[in-house]
């Protein structure tokens, strides 16, 4: 015996809600993969900001120690470490200003902020990854591919339209024996 309308309508509408998870889910997955690639550009793009900032720093550091060196008379002990002896004194010509730095501090303060906006876009993408397979796995649909999904939706469609149609034979052949009987009964 064939299943009942109802029953088949039912499991047209869970594996319609699956495929429509699915392809949630392939968007979240497209997107997650995004995001990833992005982050990693970004993580470099920080990554290339700190390399700048320590860079005029360490060239800030070389002026001050080039600025003391120049002030170091032979002899005399050296203002920082105390010895008489100045074998390398180091020489001006860092390539910083306040300016560079203030600049570069900026830069690596907005990669930062470029970094917290990826990684919340992917937390909240990953949630969605989360709900839609759990949801998916409470429909019974979560091994499937969304190629497997659309071919049971449209089998599915198939056995509404029969079931449909056997429901009107069904009235019809009803309709037919009360007309039937009813003919009987008048004669």
């Amino acid at each position: 015996e064939r299943e009942p309308l109802a029953e088949v309508i039912a499991r047209h509408t869970v594996i319609a809600q699956a495929v429509q998870l699915s392809g949630v889910l392939t968007s979240a997955r497209d997107a997650e993969t995004a995001g990833r690639e992005e982050s990693l550009a970004a993580e470099r793009a920080e990554l290339s900001a700190q390399r700048r900032l320590l860079d005029l720093e360490q060239a800030r550091l070389a002026d001050l120690a080039a600025q003391l060196a120049d002030g170091l008379i032979p002899g005399a002990p050296c203002p920082v470490c105390g010895s008489a002896e100045h074998p390398e004194p180091a020489q001006i010509g860092a390539d910083w200003s306040p300016d560079a730095i203030a600049q570069a501090e900026a830069a690596l303060a907005a990669r930062r902020r470029e970094m917290q906006r990826i990684n919340s876009t992917l937390a909240v993408v990953s949630e969605r990854i989360a709900s839609a397979t759990s949801r998916l796995a409470e429909l019974g649909h979560a091994d499937h591919s969304p190629a497997e999904l659309a071919s049971k939706l449209r089998q599915c469609g198939e056995e509404v339209e029969s079931a449909r149609q056997q429901v009107r034979e069904r009235e019809a052949q009803q309709r037919a024996l009360a007309d039937a009987r009813h003919t009987q009964e008048q004669a």
